[in-house]
């Protein structure tokens, strides 16, 4: 299956309920586990926020403020609803994605211009999203082979071209993303005002409204620590060198054997877990689909 489909360019739809991805693609192997949206978020999310254009819009065109997780939510609904879903889903999902981001435009507070259509712009949020998730699957459920990491590149540039990315426009190797990232760490990345906010709402998350009405804040935020705290060790621990330093946030050497044990613990435990508590909605959502149109594993890129 190619991206057209998704984009709309495609002369013949295909029968039963398949989608981007087969089921057993590594995109469906991957953004199916629950432990990625468990300690991926957050990562992902500051990674994007440290570009300052994403920043500029980010700061310009949302309520953030308000609404810490919104962004965070809407990026990983539309991710795992065009990995997921239906053709019909996928492509409604994409439309809805480029109508969003069509009105998304300024300039930073150093006066550099920005679009959310900018190709390049969305190549990085892009590029945050599938290296999170190597990154997370690798260390909390088991290394990929070699090959699996080139599969699953090779399928993350089919995820890109459905987001709008022109093929061209994508590392063509695993080596070249890996090349890829590393500069932007090293090269565009900055310290903003809205990265240091959002990183505060990372590690810091207001309560739920409802809770906030019928619990004294002080004995949730009591109760909920153990949760905060080893989400903050996952997120600052898996981070890349480049984001701590700009967040000003590194482990002490008792946090870095309570993030390694977390990481022994998920690699031992998740393996084994019933797909009832392992998958998430989404993915289980998509193999009771598949399951009830007859939908036999296929090709991944299929013509």
């Amino acid at each position: 299956m190619s991206a057209d489909h998704v984009r709309g360019d495609s002369r013949a739809e295909p029968d039963g309920g398949a989608g981007l991805f087969a089921p057993d693609s590594l995109m469906w192997q991957l953004f199916g586990e629950q432990v990625l949206t468990l300690f991926a978020g957050g990562r992902a999310l500051l990674l994007q926020v440290a570009h300052p254009l994403v920043a500029a819009g980010v700061e310009q065109h949302s309520n953030y403020r308000q609404d810490p997780w919104g962004r965070l939510v809407r990026t990983l609904d539309i991710l795992l609803s065009i990995v997921f879903g239906d053709l019909p889903t996928a492509r409604a999902t994409a439309q809805r994605l480029e109508r969003r981001h069509h009105p998304v435009h300024g300039i930073d507070p150093r006066g550099r211009p920005y679009r959310a259509l900018d190709p390049e712009l969305m190549l990085w949020v892009h590029a945050t999203l599938i290296d999170t998730s190597r990154v997370t699957y690798e260390r909390y459920v088991r290394p990929l082979s070699p090959g699996e990491r080139t599969r699953f590149h090779q399928e993350s540039i089919v995820l890109g071209e459905a987001f709008g990315i022109p093929r061209e426009l994508h590392p063509p190797t695993v080596r070249a993303f890996d090349a890829y990232m590393q500069r932007v760490l090293d090269e565009e990345l900055e310290r903003t005002d809205t990265l240091l906010g959002v990183a505060r709402t990372v590690f810091s998350p207001p309560l739920p409204e409802v809770l906030d009405r019928l619990v004294p804040a002080p004995v949730w935020k009591l109760a909920l620590l153990p949760v905060a705290e080893t989400l903050r060790i996952a997120t600052v621990g898996n981070s890349p060198r480049q984001l701590r330093e700009l967040l000003g946030m590194s482990l002490r050497g008792h946090e870095q054997l309570a993030l390694r044990a977390q990481q022994q613990l998920a690699r031992r435990v998740v393996p084994r877990m019933p797909a009832a508590v392992r998958l998430s909605p989404y993915a289980r959502a998509a193999r009771r689909r598949c399951t009830a149109g007859g939908d036999r594993p296929r090709p991944v890129l299929a013509a």
